[in-house]
Formats: C-alpha cells, structure tokens, sequence
C-alpha cells in the first residue's frame, strides 16, 4: 500500500516516519520536492504513486509570523489542503489532514467538542479553518484531527525543547499561566494514526468521512504547569534548570492570538477507533529523556 506523506520534515512528519509499521510504503516528501500549492507537483506524484491514503502534515505553523505573512499562511494552510482534496478525490485516496485548536476562541471552560462553533481569533487560526472547509468542500473521502500543544524531539520551536535549551542559557524565564489546555506528543499521535489507518483498511467499505479532536489523558494545564514539570523532572536529575514565574497573557503581549482555554475532547474518536492514548505525563518524561541524553 503507498501512502504519500507531505511535510515529512516536519516533527509531525518525522514522528509519522518514526512510528512506520513495516508493510507500508510511505512516499516522503517535504517543501524542497513537493509544494502542495503547486499542481503540477502534486498531479506527478500522485500519477506515479497513486496513494491509498495521503497525510497532509505540511502546514505554516509560525503563530505570530501569520499575523504578518497572511498571504503565505492562508496559501500553505488553505489553499495548500484544497489541492490535496482535489487530487485524493481525483485519483480515489483518502486525505488526512491535521487542524488544530486555533479555530477556537478560547472562551468555553471545557473541553471542546467537533460540534462546537468555531471562532478563530488568529490569522493562523482562520488559515486552518479555511483548509479544514475546502477539504470538507472539495474531498469525498477525508479525516481531518484536531490537535493542541503538539511536541515532539524533532523540533526546537515546541515549548518543551524551547524549554530545555533555554534551561541552559537563562536563570530566570517568565511563563504565562493563562492559557489552559493538554500537550499532544506526536509520536503518541502518530503510533495511534496508523492504529486508525488499519482499521480504515480492514472495513474500508464503511469509512465515513469526519473531523475528529486527538488529545491525550491527563489533566489540563497552563503553559507555566507545563515548564513546571519539565523543569521539576530536570531538576529530580540534579540538572540545572532557571526560576520561573508566572505571567498573564496580557503581560506578555498586547495582541492576543492565542485560545486562553483549548483543550480537546477525544470522546468521539474513541468511539469510532480503538485507540491507546497514553496519559501526557508519562509520554512527555519519555521524550524529556530522550532530549536529556545530550544534555
């Protein structure tokens, strides 16, 4: 079976890659061999490979720089998944593709169902929805899951290893505690998307097209609970790690782009998939060891 993976660079991308059951054929490609805004790229490779199943993990994920490059988010993240959509119908494969909890505003006070209206406040945000509405427009056969605070060893700009190595350089570092959610490991995530693509494959005649939220169990907590636990679990190691201290979002920035409230109900995947979820403490000790081995 081919599988055409898009964005394999990426941590969610090389987290796809590193989980790769073993009878899979996974086509690998990233944004130096395959613009998913380009057609003509897009058509060759899915002509010559004809995937079953394609995994978007391709998406401009820079927050702040969307505020102020909208035209390249809303190209990767919207136009970029409508190609996609296009082709899988095209050529029959089933598109994945990954949304986030961006297209919320962050004002519910618990976790947040598929069913709930959508309200992004970011331009990131509303890049990610347009994607998510061209693929429900244009694509007969998708899954489009919702994830929050995704994190991984592959890449420095997610909060945990952005923590890790500033653990090295600062003494002190001021972290807000008002943005409320549950971190997703990508490689908790990805083990449990080939887990799904299994079972699309052994009842494929029944596949229902959905969008669905993927979050861990645990409990929900604020960006400065998250740097607390890494930093309490360094520091069990006996491993230098800064002072912390808690800070509103106000304090930290004038322009509020990001949900204050974003967690995830994972009720409905449950449901339709049987999944196993690990709880994100102990998938995230897991990945801070990993990290620590070059401490």
């Amino acid at each position: 079976m081919n599988i055409l993976l898009t964005g394999s660079e990426g941590q969610l991308g090389k987290s796809i890659i590193a989980t790769l059951p073993k009878n899979i054929n996974i086509i690998q490609t990233n944004k130096k061999n395959l613009d998913i805004c380009n057609s003509k790229q897009l058509n060759f490779f899915f002509e010559k490979y004809k995937p079953k199943f394609v995994i978007n993990a391709a998406a401009y994920t820079d927050v702040e720089n969307s505020e102020k490059n909208k035209k390249l988010a809303f190209n990767v993240n919207s136009e970029g998944p409508k190609n996609l959509a296009h082709f899988s119908n095209v050529f029959k494969s089933i598109l994945v593709h990954f949304s986030t909890d961006y297209v919320f505003d962050g004002k519910k006070d618990k976790p947040y169902l598929e069913s709930d209206i959508t309200n992004p406040i970011s331009v990131y945000g509303k890049s990610k929805l347009l994607g998510e509405k061209n693929i429900i427009d244009s694509c007969s056969k998708y899954l489009i899951i919702r994830l929050a605070w995704l994190y991984s060893p592959y890449n420095n700009s997610n909060f945990l290893n952005s923590m890790i190595d500033l653990s090295k350089k600062r003494n002190t570092i001021n972290i807000v505690n008002d943005q409320m959610s549950i971190p997703t490991s990508s490689i908790v995530l990805s083990k449990n998307l080939w887990q799904i693509i299994n079972q699309i494959q052994l009842n494929i005649d029944n596949f229902n097209s959905n969008t669905y939220h993927f979050s861990q169990y645990g409990k929900i907590i604020s960006f400065y609970d998250y740097a607390k636990f890494i930093f309490d679990y360094m520091s069990a190691k006996k491993l230098k790690v800064p002072v912390i201290n808690p800070i509103s979002s106000q304090n930290y920035t004038n322009n509020i782009i990001r949900p204050l409230f974003s967690a995830l109900n994972n009720d409905k995947l449950l449901n339709n998939y049987k999944l196993n979820i690990e709880n994100w403490q102990d998938s995230m000790r897991n990945i801070i060891d990993y990290r620590l081995r070059d401490y």
